[in-house]
């Protein structure tokens, strides 16, 4: 009646017992609340919120049993934990009785309480620390209070997943970015109980919000704090990952698809939400990229540039500024989105595909795409703390480090010199060699010259080779742990002979090597083309002049045209040395004498250039830079008189002046 409900209310008000005017217990306080909650809808906020403190008291004083030291007998039912029950029955029995009245309320209440709850105790002896999340779920599982709001609220989203869950799903949202991490267990638990709704929903929640706060004016940064519940959509995700991948992929590749060429409001947004998303979740992008691009066909791109042809041309280089750090900043299907973004920009032939045709402006779009990739892992691979191109970079960069598996292929396809892909090729072959240092740039010039099949594609290697002189030395490292590891890291610096015959098995291996390899003679002259790199090279340089002195001074042939092999070794190591400026032009010219003398001559010569190498060490510090040219030059005047050097040539030039009195002059 209406005279018993006024006695309610002021009981419910005032705290006393309307009859004996003394105060109420807590229970008896929470059953008139519950009461009120029932008949009374106007007294709903009001009892809810008192109703908070009842299931606060029931948390705390399940975590004073657990701290407890000794066990004890099971505790008894208490008033409180029967009306803690006789509360969940109600809201239960209302949110039922009309879910759409009461479910979105009771589910806010639910879960802000949770999440405040959780904050609250989350420092209290033997709670879990965050990070620690199926021992966090077990403990609040564990405790009736908890369970009990846990059930009302997943009580409410099942009443509305069949039509509007999205009030519920916005209060775990809100709740998250309020008490995240504290309340992730909850979000972990409702997750795995409604993953469909959840992830549809809480992107669905995260867009509104998104396009609420400035949309595509928004994005940009991770975690931007215009947009708070972006974060929490993250956050969603991410404890939905592990086990509903599948779901999540798909989800947001039909938000992107069903955004294209619709007109309303929040489907402009999506696009930029997305990428958003992507920028604060690596591990999303790498969900959905290679499905992505394999989903974009003509229509779709068509569809696309329809759809920011409208956008304002700074809000478009913003979104073109995310794509391309995203590009940069993640290695999944790296290959497959870089042969997409080159078909499209430079199709390979004039000829059309069946279906629609492209539209002109995505193949622009593509190409300054690619454009705009390339100068940014430019700044990328040469942002470090030194200046030399040829150390690695401070921190890997995920797109080129997942091309670094797949060289080959790329020089496969630089090498069909497809119209202007080429170009970009051959750019994105120098960055990568760069940033795949000691090994990547003697990997991608081994392949240019092991498959060129032609003249023009033999020249792509040299071009390669002209834009990785700053890296020479990183060819010079590679080329050393190739073909003698265990000499890596070795001292520049020339041996005495005594020092000398103590590496004799490791000379004759790296002569082996070079024999066995024809293509390691090439790299080293590539080096040698980038002073001073070829210093990087010393141990192969004395290891193979030390096993040719070796096999001259043993050679009883009348010719040096019997060993056809190291003569052309002992032409090749000399004119190496000299073009890369370890050995003057006056003796860098004495290989053009070799085919014409004797073993023993040749011997002679070859210990003539050990001489003048141990001497003038071949050290980096000897070259100086000249900016003008912008390369290293060595001044040989500093290393004193080389006279002394010249005189076993001079010899044998007097010796055989009746043969090499023609080439005497340039001695």
């Amino acid at each position: 009646s209406a005279q018993e409900l006024s006695q309610e209310v002021k009981a419910f008000l005032s705290g006393l017992d309307p009859v004996q005017g003394t105060p109420l217990s807590p229970p008896a306080h929470a059953r008139c609340a519950l009461r009120l909650l029932r008949c009374l809808p106007p007294a709903r906020h009001a009892a809810l919120q008192h109703l908070r403190g009842l299931f606060d008291d029931q948390v705390c004083q399940h975590l004073l049993q657990r701290e407890s030291p000794a066990p004890g007998p099971a505790p008894k039912a208490t008033p409180g934990s029967e009306v803690l029950q006789e509360a969940r029955r109600a809201l239960a029995e209302l949110v039922a009785a009309n879910p759409r009245a009461w479910a979105p309320g009771v589910a806010a209440w639910a879960s802000e309480l949770m999440g405040q709850l959780s904050s609250k105790y989350a420092n209290r002896p033997g709670v879990p620390p965050a990070a620690s999340l199926n021992e966090l779920l077990q403990l609040w599982m564990a405790c009736p209070a908890t369970r009990a709001l846990l059930d009302i609220y997943s009580q409410c989203l099942a009443a509305m997943v069949g039509s509007c869950p999205d009030a519920c799903v916005d209060a775990l949202l809100d709740t998250s970015v309020q008490h995240s991490p504290h309340f992730d267990w909850v979000v972990a638990h409702v997750g795995s109980s409604f993953p469909g709704t959840i992830i549809s929903r809480v992107l669905s929640c995260g867009l509104k919000d998104f396009c609420a706060h400035g949309g595509a004016e928004a994005a940009g940064t991770a975690g931007d704090k215009r947009v708070p519940k972006i974060a929490s959509v993250v956050g969603i995700l991410g404890h939905l990952a592990s086990r509903h991948a599948g779901s999540i992929k798909q989800e947001l590749l039909r938000m992107f698809h069903e955004s294209l060429g619709s007109p309303r409001e929040h489907h402009k947004a999506t696009v930029p939400f997305l990428l958003q998303l992507a920028l604060m979740s690596p591990a999303l992008l790498a969900a959905v990229s290679p499905e992505l691009v394999d989903s974009l066909k003509p229509p779709v791109l068509n569809q696309l540039h329809q759809h920011f042809s409208s956008v304002p041309r700074d809000e478009l280089e913003g979104v073109v500024g995310v794509v391309v750090h995203l590009l940069c900043h993640t290695s999944a299907g790296a290959l497959r989105t870089l042969r997409f973004l080159l078909a499209t920009a430079a199709p390979a032939s004039v000829i059309t595909a069946p279906g629609p045709a492209l539209h002109e402006g995505v193949r622009e779009a593509c190409e300054r795409l690619l454009q705009l990739l390339l100068l940014h892992l430019q700044k990328l691979v040469h942002a470090r703390s030194s200046g030399s191109l040829a150390e690695c970079p401070a921190r890997p960069v995920p797109f080129l480090e997942a091309l670094r598996p797949h060289v080959r292929e790329l020089c496969q396809d630089t090498l069909r010199l497809e119209r202007r892909r080429c170009l970009w090729q051959h750019q994105l072959l120098a960055l990568l060699a760069v940033h795949s240092a000691p090994h990547g740039a003697a990997e991608a010039l081994f392949y240019l010259l092991a498959l060129a099949r032609t003249p023009e594609e033999l020249a792509l290697a040299p071009q390669l080779h002209a834009g990785l002189r700053a890296a020479a030395k990183a060819v010079a490292a590679a080329l050393v742990e190739a073909v003698c590891p265990e000499a890596a890291g070795a001292e520049l610096a020339w041996p005495p002979e005594e020092l000398a015959r103590a590496t004799v098995e490791r000379d004759l291996r790296i002569l082996r090597r070079f024999r066995q390899h024809p293509l390691l003679f090439p790299l080293l002259r590539l080096v040698a083309g980038g002073h001073p790199a070829l210093c990087y090279c010393s141990v192969l340089l004395r290891g193979l002049l030390a096993g040719l002195v070796a096999h001259w001074d043993a050679c009883r042939e009348p010719s040096t045209g019997a060993s056809p092999w190291h003569l052309r070794a002992s032409c090749a190591l000399v004119a190496l040395l000299a073009e890369g400026s370890l050995l003057p032009p006056v003796l860098g010219n004495m290989h053009e004498l070799f085919p014409e003398l004797a073993p023993f001559e040749v011997h002679l010569l070859l210990l003539s250039v050990w001489g003048y190498l141990r001497e003038n060490s071949p050290l980096p510090q000897k070259f100086t830079f000249q900016p003008e040219l912008g390369v290293f030059r060595r001044d040989f005047g500093r290393d004193g008189d080389v006279s002394k050097h010249l005189a076993v040539l001079h010899a044998v030039l007097h010796r055989n002046i009746h043969r090499l009195g023609l080439l005497a002059a340039r001695f």
